[in-house]
């Protein structure tokens, strides 16, 4: 067994050793409470008994879960028997920290949302925001970023009305965390320093360490290196003084992976480890997982892929058993790739067989390396592919299309060229998809343009205003004669501003109506507010996609004109029959026609609406092939219900736009339909079924989706 191996069993023994220390001093704190609670101290029916089980029920979460819901529900039972609403909501609260911490996020979230009910019931706003933060932390734990933000943003509404400033401040600090791992740098600055100038204002300094490691990861993703570092140090010096274990190896886990992005991989190594020792004497079990894995990237950019995929497993099965799916999906994903790169050093071009002594003379234990060339690339491309499976089913557009781009080398170094451009197109779809959800555009330049119009209009109207006032001065001097003139010049200025008012008039219309051309009448407000638009999550909408059957041919029956002019004649009928049903038009892509119910207002008939939409599109193209026979087209249509991001994207030409799994899946509907029907979604199905009769299809196949269950719109 060489060295690292045996270093490796050594920090999981230290491990279990120190878990089990921890786990033993938080018994005997509950051991203490029990023993009070058996105690004369309380009446059977008590209030004050009710929060002592409360207790005892919550701090049971991390060291056995099982005993801490069994106890809850006996504290629920104590509250509902004396009939304490408070109780009852924290008996709630504690069962769902328990669930929690199973890794059991829907029913943790139900007992938190049971909560929340009391509390509003009752007038506790303070109670019923911290159970919306709580449920905001389940979503943030299983990988829903966009529904953990949407809590968040509801507990922030309560605190700001009680002025509840603790509260306000970590709340805050929770948004600007989210934004951060969204990659929205902008808004994560702004609600991070906010929380940073209220946990300073109220004193506390765990409050600002958390801010300052935040803003640190913002720095590392602007790859401000220097400003991370240092605002990461000043965290450090706040949780030592305080003696906050799990917060020192948190930074000491974030310096280390500064570290790897500025290739100083010693120094690297040296934090990381120091955070490893911290996370397994605390037991934590997301911290040694996330920290292994940036240890295996650690050895993985010293080309050292032996160790990086031994560190890379083991946090991986970890991350396994704490039911870390986003951390599962990286891990895995991040020993694909290691694989991947022990192909590309070795710089195999003929020869087969890996040398041995590329690992540094260490034995491969259990063949977890092979020494055939298409046996490591086959390992590489399994873990790839789960990673990618992984990362579809919590979202994390970012993780797949890294994963697409290694699985593309992968296949390509297979020789298996038809699966290399399907992931290579992948990558491409999603790496777009990201870079465009992600943007912001900014229209300083078209808001400038019109300024300086305004600001040139103006001067003309200062100019005609200090004519006036010479030929006023005049008047004294030239008597009754130089008056006449002075009334010609008020004239005409007279004339000129109304003129001038004409003008800017027509011009701010002319902006206006330019605007709400483009863009959604709500975005174009926001853009003439703010001289910004950020790109929002919406997750109730409503896509519809429809394309003209046999395109390519119909142009070949058509000269270019006849074809341009009755594809113009179709879409502004598509046009005007979605304006009747609040159904916003996206865009035109060729001859395909994309178009979106339920932003950037909510809309809660959104799939009703555009299901009849569709229907009467359908007839209209139904009633012009009958008329026009060849000269015209055959439509299909796909529906499909979900969530997707929208927002405008370039900074020239914009252009409001929508991304998303949902819009891929519409147009997968469409796809599969056929000429003359409207295919819907089983999402979309469920929402429609009660006002329009529906045609099961059954299960089919629709491209990098799988088996997905279908309905035609009769």
């Amino acid at each position: 067994m060489n060295d690292f191996l045996k270093a490796t069993l050594l920090i999981v023994t230290l491990g279990f050793a120190f878990s089990a220390s921890a786990q033993n001093r938080t018994q005997e704190v509950i051991d203490s409470l029990i023993k009070e609670l058996a105690s004369d101290k309380f009446k059977p029916e008590d209030s004050n008994r009710v929060k002592l089980m409360e207790r005892i029920a919550f701090i049971h979460y991390s060291v056995n879960p099982e005993a801490g819901i069994k106890y809850g529900m006996e504290d629920l039972a104590l509250a509902h028997k004396i009939g304490w609403e408070k109780g009852i909501a924290l008996a709630y609260n504690a069962i769902a920290v328990n669930w929690q911490y199973k890794s059991a996020y829907d029913t943790a979230q139900g007992y938190y949302n049971k909560a929340v009910a009391i509390h509003e019931k009752i007038g506790n706003k303070k109670g019923a925001a911290g159970a919306l933060s709580n449920i905001g932390y389940c979503y943030t734990l299983s990988g829903d970023l966009a529904k953990a933000l949407d809590y968040n943003l509801k507990a922030l509404t309560i605190f700001n009305e009680i002025n509840d400033k603790p509260g306000i401040a970590n709340t805050l600090g929770n948004i600007g965390s989210l934004y951060m791992n969204k990659g929205e740098n902008s808004n994560a600055l702004e609600y991070t320093f906010k929380a940073l100038k209220m946990n300073e204002e109220v004193g506390s300094k765990a409050g600002v360490s958390a801010n300052y490691g935040t803003i640190g990861s913002i720095y590392v993703q602007q790859k401000n290196f220097p400003k991370a570092v240092e605002y990461y140090k000043k965290a450090l010096e706040i949780n030592e003084a305080l003696g906050r274990k799990n917060a020192v190896a948190g930074n000491y886990a974030n310096m280390g992976n500064v570290f790897i992005s500025q290739g100083k991989h010693s120094e690297a190594l040296e934090y990381l480890f120091r955070a490893l020792r911290i996370y397994e004497e605390l037991g934590a079990g997301t911290g040694m997982a996330i920290v292994l894995g940036n240890i295996g990237q650690g050895y993985s950019e010293l080309h050292n892929h032996f160790q990086s995929i031994m560190f890379s497993t083991h946090a991986l099965e970890i991350a396994k058993q704490i039911h870390d799916v986003n951390a599962e999906a990286m891990l895995t994903a991040s020993i694909g790739e290691s694989y991947l790169n022990i192909v590309r050093d070795t710089a195999l071009n003929t020869d087969t067989a890996v040398s041995v002594e590329f690992y540094s003379g260490v034995s491969v234990p259990n063949g977890l390396i092979p020494k055939d060339k298409k046996a490591i690339l086959a390992k590489a491309k399994t873990y790839l592919e789960q990673g990618i499976e992984m990362g579809s089913k919590i979202g994390n557009m970012f993780n797949q299309y890294a994963m697409y781009q290694h699985l593309f080398v992968v296949d390509s170094m297979l020789g298996n060229y038809k699966e290399a451009l399907a992931s290579y197109q992948q990558y491409i779809l999603l790496r777009d998809s990201v870079n465009s959800g992600e943007a912001q555009v900014k229209i300083a330049s078209v808001e400038a343009k019109r300024e300086l119009e305004l600001k040139d209009k103006q001067i003309q109207l200062d100019q005609l205003a200090v004519e006036k006032k010479r030929n006023e001065r005049g008047f004294f001097i030239a008597g009754i004669v130089l008056l006449l003139v002075v009334i010609v010049v008020v004239v005409r200025y007279s004339q000129a501003q109304k003129r001038s008012n004409t003008l800017l008039a027509k011009e701010k219309q002319r902006s206006e109506d330019l605007l709400l051309n483009i863009l959604p009448a709500e975005v174009a407000e926001e853009l003439k507010n703010k001289g910004s638009a950020a790109a929002k999550n919406y997750e109730d909408v409503t896509v519809l996609f429809t394309d003209f059957v046999n395109f390519t041919e119909a142009g070949e029956r058509m000269d270019h004109q006849e074809l341009i002019d009755e594809l113009d004649a179709c879409f502004k009928a598509f046009d005007e029959i979605l304006g009747s049903y609040r159904v916003e038009k996206i865009k035109t892509i060729g001859d395909a026609y994309l178009a979106v119910c339920g932003l950037p207002l909510p809309d809660p008939q959104h799939a009703e609406h555009v299901v009849q939409a569709a229907i009467r599109i359908n007839k209209f193209m139904l009633d012009r092939k009958k008329k026009f026979g060849d000269k015209t087209f055959e439509i299909r249509i796909g529906v499909h219900s979900g969530s997707v991001i929208a927002g405008i994207v370039g900074i020239k030409k914009f252009a409001y736009d929508i991304w998303g799994d949902t819009v891929n899946t519409a147009a997968r509907m469409q796809q599969v339909s056929e000429p003359g029907k409207i295919n819907i979604s089983e999402t979309t199905y469920e929402l429609v079924k009660h006002k329009y009769p529906c045609l099961y299809r059954g299960e089919i196949e629709a491209k990098n989706k799988g088996l997905l269950k279908m309905y035609f719109v009769s």
